[in-house]
């Protein structure tokens, strides 16, 4: 694979080509735009909130949700510029802006929770989480 296939093949990796809400499923789902669905709980992404607040001011994600409920709905999707989405939660959490990488590499499908990143994302969830998880699959 050449260099341009490479550069080619991880821009799309990270390229939203639809992004689907299902507030009775409290899922957001993402096909990407090399054929890749991404289902993410709402609890997921709420927990994994990448703002200063909830995950402080560098090092790795840290899961903040707790190990019961299904955590607060989602309100609303905003674009921020080509690069990420800010999601707005009924709790009031606003300040959250998720990479479109980010966003990828916090896939938690099986496939990708055997990827490394995927792995040590996971392995932060209390074991209820986990579960849940695999009831996605």
């Amino acid at each position: 694979m050449s260099a341009d296939d490479t550069t080619r093949a991880a821009e799309a990796r990270a390229q939203p080509q639809q992004i689907e809400v299902k507030d009775a499923l409290r899922t957001m789902t993402i096909t990407w735009a090399d054929g890749h669905i991404s289902r993410y709980p709402f609890w997921y992404l709420r927990g994994f909130c990448p703002c200063a607040v909830c995950q402080g001011h560098g090092g790795a994600l840290t899961f903040h949700g707790g190990d019961v409920g299904d955590g607060p709905k989602l309100n609303t999707i905003d674009d921020v510029g080509h690069y990420a989405i800010n999601l707005t939660w009924d709790d009031g959490h606003k300040t959250g802006i998720y990479t479109l990488d980010g966003l990828r590499n916090l896939c938690p499908c099986p496939v990708c929770q055997n990827e490394p990143k995927g792995r040590s994302l996971v392995s932060r969830l209390p074991k209820t989480r986990l579960a849940a998880l695999s009831a996605l699959s």
